[in-house]
């Protein structure tokens, strides 16, 4: 996937979840997820989630209260076009300028296969 096309799909993502914040429904994100995808976190203690079901439990169980704008973005597309990824620092929306943290998409054939949230320590 070309670099454009992997900061389309966070792009996208990062819609997608500030879609489900708003409405409590991350179907649309979730869509966007292969079915054995892993949700991970490294900076709180939670998850790793594997699977599409799983990580739809996860978020009615405890889903997020905040949404997330993206700060810079970096793109790393393989040679042959598949397991790419793409990195995107992002701040809640309710603290706009302090930089929270990173998301990493991992993608497969362009399908999503790990969503990876660190979170920076206050």
């Amino acid at each position: 996937m070309d670099p454009s096309g992997l900061e389309a799909l966070l792009d996208d993502y990062v819609a997608r979840f500030n879609e489900g914040v708003e409405s409590a429904d991350f179907a649309g994100m979730l869509e966007m997820l292969d079915e054995d995808a892993e949700l991970r976190f490294s900076g709180i203690p939670i998850g790793p989630f594997v699977g599409r079901d799983a990580i739809r439990r996860a978020y009615r169980a405890g889903p997020p209260d905040d949404g997330i704008r993206l700060v810079s973005v970096q793109t790393n597309s393989s040679a042959e076009g598949d397991n790419d990824e793409v990195v995107g620092e992002y701040a809640w929306l309710r603290r706009p300028t302090s930089t929270a943290g990173l998301i990493t998409l991992e993608v497969t054939d362009g399908v999503i296969t790990c969503v990876d949230i660190a979170y920076y320590s206050d």
